[in-house]
């Protein structure tokens, strides 16, 4: 029988869950922390990592409500959730305005009238990562409810743009991605989680963009190149299967296996 409920009713036991865990009851911040979960969901991260990285959310955040510096990828992440009504259509100006906070979270005046200090650590992270170390900028909203055709739009129409923002006496370019993930979003990616590991040798991970190159000879081999991403979201999936067929596998920890 096909599965009738809809997406948020599929994400809301998770979400009270952890309202009454830890959140007193506040399902807004649960969601919030939820959310942040799934969409880091290769990070593996424990909730107390979590309460860390969304502490920020809080009167005068300017609307980040979390953010996260990812050295391997040489980017900070600014998070924003919005936990509305499932059949809530997101705005574009909605998205502007979390677009918009970046020039005010560099600008050390107006930084220095905030009342929140995870505002001030923000402001020096920034200054640090992007300003000093050339990181740059990845915007990413959560929403319960639904990203519309505009919305949708406008995120893609971001892709790949810069930014100006300001570092002491200079304005520099700063490269930006936006990603927007509404009810629908999310609740694939909890399904995804959900999926126990597969006790099988053979694995399937279907990429149209993957790129395949043989090599022809006594012992044919095949190279494929896809996103990291996706061999993490196999191995959630199938576990140990992913490597059966890896010949040192079965050798143990030695000095082939590190």
């Amino acid at each position: 029988m096909p599965d009738t409920q809809s997406p948020y009713d599929q994400i809301r036991p998770a979400i009270d869950e952890l309202a009454t865990e830890r959140y007193r009851g506040n399902r807004d911040a649960a969601f919030r922390h939820w959310a942040f979960k799934m969409i880091f969901l290769d990070q593996q991260f424990e909730d107390e990592e979590v309460e860390e990285y969304t502490q920020i959310d809080a009167p005068g955040d300017l609307g980040v409500d979390g953010y996260w510096p990812d050295r391997d990828a040489r980017v900070v992440a600014l998070y924003q959730s919005k936990h509305l009504s499932a059949d809530t259509s997101i705005a574009t100006g909605l998205l502007a305005s979390f677009k918009g906070v970046v020039e005010a979270l560099f600008d050390p005046e107006f930084i220095a009238t905030s009342q929140n200090a995870a505002v001030l650590d923000l402001h020096r992270e920034l200054t640090s990562q992007v300003c000093d170390a050339g990181f740059g900028l990845r915007l990413v909203f959560a929403t319960s409810a639904v990203l519309g055709r505009q919305a949708r739009q406008f995120v893609q129409s971001i892709q790949g743009s810069d930014v100006r923002v300001r570092c002491g006496a200079d304005v520099r370019a700063c490269p930006l991605a936006f990603e927007a993930f509404d009810v629908s979003d999310l609740a694939v990616r909890a399904a995804e989680d959900n999926e126990p590991p597969i006790e099988a040798t053979d694995v399937d991970i279907p990429r149209a963009d993957a790129r395949y190159h043989v090599v022809e000879g006594p012992n044919k081999t095949v190279y494929i190149t896809l996103p990291a991403a996706e061999v993490v979201k196999a191995y959630r999936r199938y576990g140990g299967a992913l490597f059966e067929r890896n010949v040192p596998v079965p050798l143990g920890n030695n000095k082939v296996n590190r």
